[in-house]
């Protein structure tokens, strides 16, 4: 007897669509992954959510250039009715023909993390060193370019022509800016994957034309400020400075950083190699602030590069100084700022 033909049990199975096969695996993943996979502060985000956080920080960051500004005005008023009173505001002149300044200089400064620092950073050392108040509107993270942009500008041209309308203008402002443009992330664009046939310099790492215009961005922002000053208080003497030789050393802080090693890591540029690659990006950086400097009598190049030594005593990482650091970049500040104004 010949064998009896097998069947084909039909598929009992309901036919489903792709996107109810995605829904249900979905749901697995979800499942299997657990309600702590995704944070309880990202589940909840919502768009609204994080504008209303967005405007708290900036209502906060307000709030603190406003106190700053209250203590400022309330320490050099101060300053300004004591020494009127017993007659001890000679005048001095600085080491420019335009500049006449009664005593105590009015000193505003604007810049990046190097002059807002956690609980120090230049103008905290810097104050008490000359024994004056400055009005610091510095916030750590500031590129040049963002404190030359519209929202920034605004609040420095505020600042400018309120003091220069009350007839106090401001005998010098600070700046501190540039590094967060040229430095993080953006950083392996202007330099070039590391071939050890062609490359035996630090130089030889650049891409000449990319890091020119990096760099030509950042001079923008400097030469606007500039404009700035000749439209809006022209007696104001700016005050710049080139950081100094940082080493890539794979250490942030607060969760930020680092800032070269990344770049460096990725482009394979051998550690040798990594402490030239960024001191001649400073080297180049401090070339153009040099060149503004030497076409107008009133813009000074505060000396600091080659002033902290090791990665120790003088660097709590591979972008900012220790305090013992600050002071001494500080330091340089100080000599700058009495060799113009040799009342402090």
């Amino acid at each position: 007897m010949p064998p009896t033909p097998t069947r084909n049990t039909p598929n009992t199975r309901k036919p489903t669509t792709r996107a109810a096969e995605f829904a249900a695996a979905t749901a697995v993943g979800k499942k299997a992954a657990g309600p702590k996979a995704v944070p309880p502060t990202l589940r909840t985000a919502t768009p609204a959510r994080i504008a209303a956080e967005r405007k708290r920080l900036d209502l906060k960051q307000q709030r603190e250039i406003k106190r700053r500004v209250r203590e400022y005005e309330a320490a050099i008023g101060s300053m300004e009715r004591a020494e009127a009173s017993a007659e001890a505001a000679p005048r001095v002149r600085g080491a420019f023909k335009a500049l006449t300044v009664v005593t105590p200089p009015r000193i505003l400064a604007e810049g990046d993390s190097w002059f807002d620092y956690l609980q120090t950073g230049v103008i905290t050392e810097l104050s008490p060193m000359i024994h004056l108040p400055i009005l610091n509107l510095a916030q750590a993270g500031d590129e040049a370019r963002g404190m030359l942009g519209v929202k920034e500008r605004r609040k420095l041209r505020d600042h400018l022509f309120r003091a220069m309308q009350a007839g106090k203008p401001y005998d010098a402002l600070l700046f501190s800016g540039g590094g967060n443009d040229i430095v993080g992330d953006p950083l392996c664009l202007w330099i070039k994957d590391y071939d050890p046939a062609t490359m035996p310099n630090p130089t030889d790492v650049f891409d000449e034309k990319r890091f020119e215009h990096a760099l030509g961005i950042v001079c923008a922002a400097y030469e606007d400020l500039i404009a700035l000053r000749d439209e809006l208080s022209p007696s104001t003497a700016l005050f710049f400075h080139g950081y100094d030789f940082v080493i890539p050393a794979n250490k942030g802080v607060c969760g930020l950083g680092p800032w070269l090693w990344p770049s460096l890591e990725f482009r394979h540029i051998p550690l040798a190699l990594r402490p030239g690659v960024a001191k001649e990006m400073l080297l180049r950086f401090q070339a153009k602030l040099q060149m503004l400097a030497s076409d107008d009598q009133r813009i000074f190049l505060v000396p600091t590069q080659g002033t902290l030594k090791g990665t120790d005593t003088w660097w709590v990482n591979e972008m900012h100084p220790s305090q013992k650091g600050f002071v001494e970049i500080a330091k340089k500040f100080r000599d700058s700022l009495r060799a113009v104004f040799p009342g402090i």
